[in-house]
């Protein structure tokens, strides 16, 4: 028999185009035997009747409704409702390829993997894909070498071996088939601040025997303006310190062989930060009190360790290896301004 996947979606005010099409991806799904748990959480009143003709579209649909309390205890929330073998999240403005879960399923069964990761590539809210190509080469992880290899890879200290034809895989929880007792034995960080998927990535992979990587597209990040890692919300430069810390004292408890998977965890927070508050352009505050509030944030001591460690040998675009070492140039010289500068022109035209 067919093992059942727990389909899980956060959803809190998500527009309503964007979760309809997000819907429809797990209702068309190729692969049937599935449950789908929509767990919303707080969102206001005017989304009550439309989750309600989402239940009534499949039977395999459920719908929870919670009070409000960030998205990572809205996935334990999912998790500790999943009935099915196998785990797979999915955000509620994004969407999936209809072969996603059939392939997971087949190589996570054909191999007996704890995780399959497969690949996900970036849209714009009205773009639609057409998939065509279902086949894929595979990479398959089976020791300890090979998963140090991969949690610094999704840290962001890239690996070649881990190149992908049809798009990429990061420390997130979506795009990953996980085993639900592998997924039971690790809790999402219950708050509210952005990284709650790096953190849980860190833990995952330390509980592997086995992980596939699928060179297939089965995830569709839409690019959100509204998502909470894109939209100002306030001063967050307490999250960003409180958050870089975990993620350092995590990756450096987990993954002593290989720091650069620590630091590169401080450094890509720099940028969820610099996105979603200094330089975010919906920010009220003056260019001089931005630039005061960034050198209190960076000011403590993982990000020093990181400034002077990083390595970037293995970033393969030149001019994007050229601005890290610049930023990092500056930092080490204490050019404060000159960093703050040019991280301000990078969330303007380049994505890291």
């Amino acid at each position: 028999m067919e093992p059942l996947v727990s389909i899980i979606i956060p959803f809190y005010n998500t527009d309503i185009k964007l979760f309809e099409r997000c819907i429809n991806s797990v209702i068309e799904q190729e692969y049937r035997n599935i449950e789908c748990i929509v767990v919303d959480d707080g969102s206001s009143e005017e989304y009550a009747s439309f989750l309600q003709e989402c239940f009534e579209l499949d039977k395999r649909v459920r719908i929870y409704h919670k009070t409000n309390g960030g998205l990572g205890n809205t996935r334990n929330y999912g998790v500790s409702q999943a009935r099915g073998e196998y785990i797979f999240f999915l955000d509620s403005d994004d969407f999936i390829s209809p072969f996603a879960i059939q392939n997971g399923v087949d190589l996570a069964q054909k191999n007996n993997a704890d995780v399959v990761i497969g690949c996900s590539v970036h849209v714009l809210p009205d773009e639609f894909r057409d998939y065509k190509e279902k086949e894929s080469k595979t990479f398959i992880l089976n020791n300890r070498e090979d998963f140090i290899e991969l949690t610094a890879h999704i840290s962001g200290y890239k690996n070649p071996r881990f190149s992908c034809d049809n798009g990429n895989f990061g420390p997130s929880a979506w795009s990953k088939l996980v085993k639900r007792q592998t997924a039971e034995q690790i809790q999402f960080v219950n708050d509210k601040y952005w990284g709650e998927e790096c953190l849980w990535c860190l833990s995952l992979f330390s509980l592997c025997e086995k992980v596939v990587i699928a060179d297939i597209i089965w995830y569709n990040y839409v690019i959100n303006p509204k998502s909470m890692i894109r939209k100002y919300a306030g001063d967050r430069s307490i999250e960003f310190t409180t958050r870089a810390r975990q993620e350092y004292a995590l990756a450096k408890q987990k993954w002593p062989e290989c720091m650069q998977t620590a630091y590169y965890s401080v450094f890509y927070g720099l940028f969820n930060y610099v996105r979603t508050d200094i330089c975010n352009p919906n920010n009220p505050r003056t260019k001089k009190e931005r630039y005061l509030d960034f050198c209190t944030a960076i000011s403590f001591d993982e990000f020093i360790e990181m400034v002077n460690n990083i390595r970037f040998d293995n970033e393969q675009r030149f001019i994007h290896k050229n601005i890290k070492e610049l930023i990092m140039f500056f930092l080490k010289k204490n050019c404060k301004w000159a960093a703050f500068e040019l991280l301000n022109l990078c969330n303007k035209r380049i994505r890291f």
